[in-house]
């Protein structure tokens, strides 16, 4: 089968490589329709290894070379002995997820901090590729009425309520989201449906800004305002109760500290690729929260809701689709060449599934 190959950084390549194994015992094989280029993607193609495995991994075993790719859809082909709930011709997603089942997050169902956890793409093969097999305890069905298209962003979703949960958003609060990316998007348009009462969205003049603005954000640019002067102005000098990180620059994570009020949680959502300094006194005298999210926190069945009754649409998000052979050079390499231009691009590794 083809698949898209993690050789090493800035050498992702599409090859062939042997099918996907049949399931074994909890196991399920996946025809896959549509993956989410993600921006752990991109940091792992751009600047890797992050999370990519050198060496064996501890749970799996497995080292790069390995298929990237993690947020997909597809129909189940086979399912394993013990895979009692899927069977041929199920339309499902899944956790990214691989979990021992003994550690301390564990035993607490917390898989995505399982001590050993490998993720999809990362630590076990992904899912740039034309078929998938993996454990079924990870897999959710989707219904028929969620295209596969959209059921690829069932996995961003899910991050974003994770976000939303760590932060405790409660009803009635002001909450500023940093970044008009797939991520931003995905949880403003949660927040649309959470009671909130001011969210205010950080992009710069451009596409991002504008569908930001096209789905009823307001949208501060930090390169014509000073943010934090603007939000604690229509906050009446108190700042935001929460604040979700998803820029990933020092920079933004220093206006998200500063634009919160006093006792005010910031979740920092996005990776950063080096070191940050950070002036804790902000956070100290403050009583305000930096709070660490990994991951989606297992958040599937309610994303799958969300996505399916429609109080999330990822259509207008989508800037390219994409045949499994383009995935390089139309996904990967053009996401981080022209960023600002993309929002999400999703790869489709079946023909015959474009549709479904």
């Amino acid at each position: 089968m083809r698949a898209a190959v993690w050789f090493g950084r800035q050498n992702t390549k599409v090859v062939d490589v042997p099918d996907a194994p049949n399931p074994g015992p909890g196991e399920v094989k996946i025809k896959i329709g549509w993956v989410g280029v993600c921006g752990t993607d991109l940091h792992e193609y751009n600047v890797g290894p992050v999370f990519m495995p050198i060496t064996p991994h501890p749970l799996t075993g497995k080292s790069a070379p390995l298929i990237q790719g993690h947020e997909f859809a597809g129909i189940i082909v086979e399912a394993g002995p013990g895979a009692d709930d899927f069977k041929p011709g199920d339309r499902v997603t899944a956790d990214s997820a691989t979990w021992c089942g003994k550690c301390w997050a564990c035993l607490r169902h917390e898989y995505s901090l399982c001590d050993k956890a490998a993720f999809l793409g990362l630590g076990r093969d992904g899912v740039f590729a034309e078929y998938a097999t993996i454990p079924s305890a990870a897999v959710y069905h989707i219904p028929e009425n969620l295209s596969l298209q959209k059921a690829s962003f069932c996995e961003p979703t899910a991050v974003a309520l994770h976000a939303l949960r760590r932060g405790r958003m409660m009803p009635g609060e002001d909450v500023m989201v940093i970044s008009a990316g797939n991520q931003g998007l995905l949880t403003y348009q949660i927040l649309r449906h959470a009671a909130a009462n001011q969210v205010f969205v950080v992009a710069r003049k451009g596409m991002r800004g504008e569908l930001a603005r096209s789905m009823g954000a307001t949208v501060l640019d930090s390169t014509e305002i000073d943010v934090v002067a603007e939000v604690k102005k229509r906050t009446n000098g108190i700042g935001v109760d929460l604040v979700i990180e998803g820029a990933g620059q020092p920079e933004t994570l220093q206006m998200a500290i500063r634009s919160t009020r006093t006792q005010g949680r910031i979740v920092q959502v996005a990776f950063f690729e080096g070191p940050v300094t950070v002036e804790l006194n902000d956070l100290v005298m403050w009583e305000r929260e930096l709070i660490g999210l990994l991951n989606n926190g297992g958040e599937f069945p309610q994303a799958i809701q969300l996505l399916a009754d429609g109080r999330v649409d990822p259509t207008p998000m989508i800037t390219n689709r994409i045949s499994l052979e383009d995935v390089v050079e139309k996904g990967l390499q053009e996401c981080i060449v022209n960023k600002r231009a993309n929002v999400k691009v999703i790869v489709n590794c079946n023909p015959d599934l474009w549709d479904a």
